[in-house]
């Protein structure tokens, strides 16, 4: 990932401190209202969907936003993400997870059942995967990125 030792301590020290940050955990539940919002503006089918067959609820946001998507997404995606989050973007992580639901929208209108949606987020395919980023971020900005 980096070269330098001692900057990838500090840059590690610092993303450690914002995760840490009362203010970034105390924002958690309004990250995931404005996610519910923006996906019923963006894709209304897919909320009604996720929404119906009670998906909706159990999107593991706090997992997503707690590691900042370290656990599903190719490391040259979450270096970009992180990015964002060090400068004190916290909101650019419900773009990401917007953009993420968006970009799979036909798969997860298949999925009928909560196992299945955690299934399919542990596997994520491959394609599409490298845009997301890019159009998580083009949707910040459109938004007024803080």
């Amino acid at each position: 990932m980096m070269e330098d030792e001692v900057f990838t301590f500090f840059l590690c020290e610092e993303f450690h401190r914002r995760l840490q940050d009362p203010k970034f955990k105390e924002s958690i539940p309004q990250m995931i209202k404005r996610l519910v919002q923006y996906l019923q503006t963006e894709d209304q089918t897919l909320y009604t969907h996720m929404l119906n067959t009670g998906i909706l609820g159990a999107l593991p946001c706090e997992r997503w936003f707690g590691t900042c998507f370290a656990h599903i997404l190719p490391e040259v995606c979450v270096q970009r993400i992180w990015d964002k989050v060090i400068a004190g973007s916290y909101r650019f992580l419900v773009f990401v997870a917007l953009q993420l639901l968006v970009t799979f929208s036909r798969q997860l209108l298949k999925i009928n059942n909560v196992e299945g949606m955690l299934q399919f987020f542990n596997s994520l395919p491959a394609d599409n995967v490298d845009m997301l980023v890019t159009k998580a971020t083009e949707l910040w900005q459109k938004q007024g990125s803080p």
